[in-house]
């Protein structure tokens, strides 16, 4: 795939040349969103943090303070949110009163997506805004990912045509760069610019358009232990308003789906 960016990882999905420190890094100034250790691993930790929680929830919250967002509070967070209404509503308050704004910049997110599935989108639009605001305020432009990831899903959730148009053109815009992983723009970024292709001819959506064009951004090969496995490639697609609406003409799969 010709200009196509690598992504490299391990079978055990830890991205290959990311170092093996530790998975408790919540006071990183700039977000990596690589794991640190094994998918097994992080399986046990998880396990074993909500059965800390159940037991000494307030030593459970030091370890998610520690944490900040990585992916034992991921986890952890989309285990209690499938739980009854109830529990949910007492980890949010504990959460919401306890940790600090990187675990809530994920909180809010995880939270706003079970709002969702309950059909309650008020609650989900105001929890994914509380997270973009949280993330804007980082020091560290790295943090604008979830700003990215906010307006995304804002503009995936809304129904009335001129709020996607307008979350998808913020999801371009407003962070302050679109410099991420080639996951984020593929199925981000690159996603919210094919449906301003396919739906918007304002000035807004076109310069949010050539802010994708700009990353020069054609997909990307995954490897896992060196072997190709994926091969997403969008070349072309930008400027071919045909191919972006055959993305949005089924349900999501990949890359097809609203936005």
């Amino acid at each position: 795939m010709v200009h196509a960016e690598k992504v490299r990882l391990s079978s055990d999905g830890v991205r290959s040349g990311v170092p093996r420190t530790n998975e408790w890094r919540g006071d990183d100034d700039i977000y990596d969103p690589w794991l640190r250790i094994s998918r097994k691993q992080l399986k046990i930790e998880v396990v074993n943090l909500v059965t800390l929680y159940a037991s000494d929830n307030k030593q459970a919250i030091k370890i998610i303070n520690k944490g900040g967002l990585n992916h034992i509070n991921r986890m952890f967070f989309d285990t209690f949110t499938i739980k009854q209404p109830e529990a949910l509503q007492e980890l949010y308050n504990t959460i919401v009163k306890n940790c600090t704004d990187k675990v809530l910049i994920l909180f809010y997110q995880v939270y706003a997506h079970r709002m969702a599935d309950l059909k309650n989108l008020d609650l989900c639009k105001e929890y994914l805004i509380k997270s973009i605001k949280l993330a804007a305020r980082m020091p560290h432009h790295s943090w604008d990912k979830w700003v990215v990831s906010g307006y995304f899903f804002l503009a995936r959730y809304s129904i009335d045509q001129s709020e996607k148009e307008k979350y998808c053109i913020n999801c371009l815009l407003k962070p302050r760069t679109l410099q991420f992983s080639p996951h984020l723009k593929l199925w981000k970024i690159f996603r919210a610019a094919a449906w301003l292709v396919v739906n918007s001819e304002g000035p807004e959506a076109k310069r949010a358009i050539k802010r994708f064009n700009d990353l020069k951004f054609h997909g990307y090969q995954e490897l896992i232990d060196d072997v190709p496995v994926h091969n997403w490639d969008i070349k072309g697609f930008i400027n071919d308003k045909r191919k972006c609406l055959k993305l949005f003409s089924r349900g999501p799969d990949r890359l097809n789906g609203n936005p």
